[in-house]
């Protein structure tokens, strides 16, 4: 459902929440069979990069945090009153199905229209057209 909305340019609060689900079950799913979910796979290049950068270790948790944002904050609806933040929803729903898909691949869930997903990604992120 989410990549069928996603793609539809449809409720992209829905993307992040439905992707955001989707990710962190098959992510689990990944893990426990000793692979490594997408998350962390972002983070390694990253944690590489701010070492160099900042001459200390990158925080997996902030760095979770960080990609999480727009998924907890939807989630959450600023139930503590705090601050407000501004989102691009089209952006956080388009990173979170990358998540997703990436995660359900890495466990063997087949995902309708993923394929149509990946080419809209090439074309619109990557800027590779056919």
């Amino acid at each position: 459902m989410a990549v069928k909305l996603f793609l539809n340019k449809a409720c992209y609060p829905s993307v992040v929440t439905l992707a955001g689900a989707a990710e962190e079950v098959f992510g689990r799913m990944a893990a426990r069979t000793g692979v490594k979910p997408v998350l962390e796979e972002f983070y390694e290049p990253a944690a590489v990069v701010h070492k160099a950068l900042h001459r200390e270790e990158l925080d997996k948790k902030a760095f979770s945090a960080g990609k999480n944002r727009a998924r907890n904050a939807l989630k959450h609806l600023q139930q503590d009153g705090g601050d407000s933040i501004s989102i691009d929803l089209e952006d956080a729903a388009c990173w979170m199905l990358v998540r997703a898909l990436g995660n359900a691949q890495k466990v063997g869930v087949h995902v309708p229209r993923q394929a149509e997903f990946d080419d809209w990604f090439y074309e619109n992120i990557v800027g590779i057209q056919e």
